[in-house]
């Protein structure tokens, strides 16, 4: 913020002095009181603030208009042709890897789809077809961590080159997944992207020599069966298809959303020339480091191929999401209307150039020195890409950042030579600095603590997920109370530190103004050090507060302006509010895009983890993030009465309405963000060391997707009300997870029911045991006779066993915490049907007593279809606003 000299207007009151403040008061002269801010200056700041979220929700859901298919331009992507793939993929209807739909219905869809693009392509051009059906085993270090075993799952190849050219040897992959989750059509996810794959293979195919140029490296389109059963496609392709070594970088085609712009949230690793590419050729690059840094850090309960490629192909990528519109997300509302006309066609528009610009050059095969290195890159509204080296980064951010710092020391430090006392044309003191960084401080403090609180009290009150439907609520419900509590802060802090004046004569200070502006300055500039120094490339954006702090009031108001308008109030203030415009902007956008992100993914992450806090800490950080910089306002502004009270009744109000239940947090069609919730048809069989069942059970298992766990469906129906919770009993606590996410969901609820028709019912047989070591070593041989497609494994050790081996993995067995106690979790997908399941487990046994148990090892099979007349019934009782994921399910315990 411009740092001006203002004219002064005198005042012929006395009062007592202040040692504190002696650039507005001198012992026995006349007191000077400066022009201040009215309530027309907040008017047209709220203005401005207005203008820039218009403008940042404009360009965030901003995309073309789709292209009709056109025979005079057979080279490039058609929105129009890849929407039919969409509409056919989506009416073969939910696609578990495994089922009938999935192995067979959209397997075949696809091998015929690009048979015919075999036959129709250009002369000189060469497509490959294969098939694979792969089997294998890896462990995956997400949700706690868990193995992976998987059995003929399906994979869908193709590779199309030049031949005019040697181009086979160096390939580029591209990859989707038309599996999806049980009872979605998984338009978004992720038969959108199969479809655009399609669509590209063929404009690649029939495109004409004389305007697109030939292929000078291959491409190798993998459309996987087996994502959404946790990554398994992925891995037997990388680790075991026949082209996987010709493979020199990818893109990953997913989504956690429907329509809108698909995002680069993740690249590399390393191999800055991959980021370089898209920018340079994708027409409307979508893409931010802070995004990729987000997903780094784990905290996002998702994961996608790119990891599988990277980790165990070890080759650079980039992944790309459609993340807006998370609602539909793994629901029955996943279908192509969530998909608006334009987002088909940006994202192949994007993907299709940016993949020519990666085959059409040398640099795939020989990065050379674009091989290393971190790139630090940022869209601004999806106008333009900012992008360069990360080692440019660090100096631009170390060299702003300790200049600006320097500015303002050298602003307040005392000057030696001079010993006259202060007058009122004095800058601002060092005890001014000092005052406004306790005051800051603090503000930060209050600031932070208050929208935590007003949601622990939702929350105490049974009213949490409000703004899951309604999303405008977070700014009067938090960013409100988080405003008006650190205003307050600075507000008694500057009746506090100028303990005089009156009604006539109000309290103004803009020497303390500049202090707490200089003091948001520190902050910046050492949060962008910080940021620096830990390798973060984020930490560009701090660093906008600083650089346009340096280029507005260094260059344009002290030499441009500033002889001309020295003494203008209106002229500071306007000067005060363009340097504002590009951070804020920037910030605005970024926290446009988390809680787009975010939200849909608090409505499904359990009751577990307090999910009205989080979203309530977000609101506030962003919040004080942006008010740090017009908080200072505070102290030159005539009265701060009418802004309160507005910013007072809009927090009252929504807090009224959201306690007393009328904002609802659900709602159905058109626009559904509704309640989430899995229930089970399970029948549940305990046996003993003899295979004698001691105990069974059934029922149907509901499990809560969102903090109002069945509290708003018990409201609805009867049925819902007052039902037990299920018992901890066997291995995994005798909870068949489907996910092994039992640490987010707490406890869940069961009641009882006939028992359901099992379309592939449990066989598991103890082939043979060896012991050895007196027992400490115990080794089970297992077989399950024709398994289900989808098996989940449950192993607890007991007595002072502990898993020392298995077949799964050559390392040791990775245990978890499955909110109870520790298991390990083994998920098995067959996709063509196996005869068997064969597995061995090997035990060391610390203290071996003859007849211990040594391990419950618990294993479920799941089947989404059919549903039972149960299912049927409950899902008539569901109201319009809820979304149900609903299979079958057998569990058996057996004691060794």
């Amino acid at each position: 913020m411009a740092n001006v000299r203002l004219r002064s207007k005198q005042t012929s009151q006395g009062s007592k002095s202040n040692p504190l403040d002696q650039n507005d008061q001198k012992k026995g002269s006349k007191r000077k009181q400066l022009e201040a801010l009215g309530l027309g200056h907040v008017v047209i700041l709220t203005l401005v603030v207005y203008l820039i979220f218009a403008l940042v929700s404009y360009s965030y859901y901003r995309v073309p208009s789709a292209k009709r298919a056109s025979e005079q331009d057979v080279g490039s992507y058609s929105e129009e042709r890849a929407r039919k793939h969409l509409e056919k993929l989506i009416a073969i209807g939910p696609r578990l890897a495994g089922t009938h739909n999935n192995e067979v219905v959209a397997l075949n869809y696809i091998l015929n789809e690009l048979k015919m693009i075999q036959m129709s392509a250009k002369p000189h051009i060469e497509i490959e077809i294969d098939v694979q059906r792969p089997t294998g085993s890896f462990f995956l270090q997400f949700l706690g961590g868990f193995t992976h075993n998987y059995v003929n799952i399906s994979n869908i190849v193709a590779r199309i080159s030049s031949r005019r050219t040697n181009t086979k040897q160096d390939a580029l992959l591209v990859n989707c997944h038309y599996d999806t989750v049980v009872d979605s059509p998984g338009a978004s996810d992720d038969a959108v992207s199969c479809a655009t794959m399609l669509e590209m293979m063929r404009a690649l195919a029939h495109a004409d020599e004389s305007r697109w140029p030939t292929l000078k490296h291959s491409v190798v389109f993998l459309f996987n069966g087996a994502e959404e059963s946790v990554l398994p496609a992925s891995h037997g392709f990388i680790t075991q298809h026949k082209w996987k070594d010709t493979l020199r970088a990818f893109i990953n085609l997913d989504a956690a959303g429907a329509g809108g712009r698909e995002l680069l949230f993740q690249t590399g690793p390393q191999n800055p020339w991959l980021i370089r590419n898209y920018i340079k050729n994708a027409p409307r690059p979508f893409a931010s480091v802070i995004g990729q840094e987000i997903f780094e850090t784990a905290i996002v309960p998702g994961d996608t191929d790119f990891r599988i490629f990277r980790d165990h192909g070890h080759i650079p990528g980039m992944d790309l999401a459609y993340v807006t519109n998370g609602f539909v997300y793994h629901t029955l509302h996943d279908t192509s209307r969530a998909i608006p006309p334009g987002c088909m066609q940006r994202t192949g528009e994007n993907v299709l150039a940016t993949l020519r610009g990666l085959v059409y050059t040398d640099e795939i095969v020989n990065p050379s020195y674009s091989r290393h290195g971190k790139i630090v890159f940022t869209d601004v509204l999806g106008f333009f890409v900012i992008l360069y080296p990360e080692r440019l980064g660090n100096i631009l951010n170390y060299s702003i950042s300790f200049i600006t710092l320097a500015l303002i020391a050298i602003k307040y430090l005392p000057r030696p030579s001079s010993h006259s006392p202060p007058t009122g044309n004095d800058k601002p003191t060092l005890y001014h600095l000092l005052f406004a960084i306790c005051t800051y401080a603090l503000s930060w403090l209050v600031g932070l603590i208050t929208a935590p609180i007003i949601a622990y009290g939702i929350m105490t009150i049974d009213r949490p997920l409000s703004w899951y439907t309604h999303t405008f609520v977070i700014v009067p419900l938090y960013a409100c109370p988080t405003i008006l509590s650190a205003t307050a802060v600075h507000y008694y802090g500057k009746k506090f530190y100028k303990n005089f004046g009156s009604e006539n004569h109000p309290i103004i200070s803009w020497n303390l103004q500049q202090a707490v502006s200089d003091t948001n300055l520190i902050l910046w500039c050492s949060l962008t050090i910080f940021l620096t120094n830990k390798g973060i490339a984020s930490a560009f954006l701090c660093l906008t507060w600083p650089a346009s702090f340096l280029f507005l009031e260094k260059f344009f108001w002290n030499g441009i302006l500033k002889p001309y308008y020295n003494n203008s109030v209106n002229a500071y203030f306007m000067v005060y509010l363009v340097s504002l415009i590009v951070p804020v902007t920037l910030c605005t956008y970024l926290a446009w895009s988390v809680f787009d992100f975010f939200l849909p993914i608090l409505g499904r992450c359990g009751p577990v983890i307090p999910s009205e806090i989080v979203v309530a800490i977000l609101t506030g950080a962003f919040t004080l993030g942006l008010f740090s910089s017009v908080v200072n306002m505070v102290y030159v502004l005539k009265s701060v009465k009418w802004p309160a009270v507005v910013v007072s009744l809009s927090f009252l109000g929504c807090f009224v309405l959201v306690i007393s239940g009328i904002i609802f947090p659900y709602s159905g069609m058109p626009n559904p963000h509704s309640q989430r919730i899995l229930y089970q048809h399970i029948q549940r069989k305990f046996h003993n060391k003899d295979g004698v069942i001691t105990d069974t059970d059934s029922g149907i298992l509901f499990v809560p997707m969102d903090a109002n766990r069945l509290r708003y469906l018990a409201e609805y129906n009867d049925y819902f009300k007052n039902l037990p919770t299920l018992p901890c009993k066997g291995a995994y606590c005798g909870y068949p997870a489907f996910y092994p996410v039992r640490s987010l969901t707490g406890r869940v609820s069961y009641k009882k029911a006939a028992p359901p028709p099992i379309p592939k019912k449990l066989n598991l047989k103890l082939v043979k045991k060896d012991v050895t070591n007196n027992g400490r070593s115990q080794k089970f041989y297992f077989s399950v006779v024709d398994p289900p497609y989808q098996l989940r494994l449950y192993i607890d050790t007991t007595n002072g066993s502990e898993l020392a081996a298995w077949s799964f993995t050559d390392a040791k067995p990775n245990i978890s915490w499955n909110g109870d106690h520790y298991s390990a979790f083994v998920w098995c997908t067959h996709g063509l049907s196996a005869s068997s399941w064969d597995f061995w487990i090997e035990l060391k046994v610390n203290d071996y007593k003859e007849g211990d148990t040594v391990m419950n090892l618990g294993i479920a099979s799941h089947s989404p279809s059919p549903k039972t007349q149960e299912m049927r019934e409950i899902r008539k009782l569901l109201p319009s606003w809820s979304v149900s994921v609903s299979c079958v399910t057998e569990y058996g315990n057996w004691e060794f």
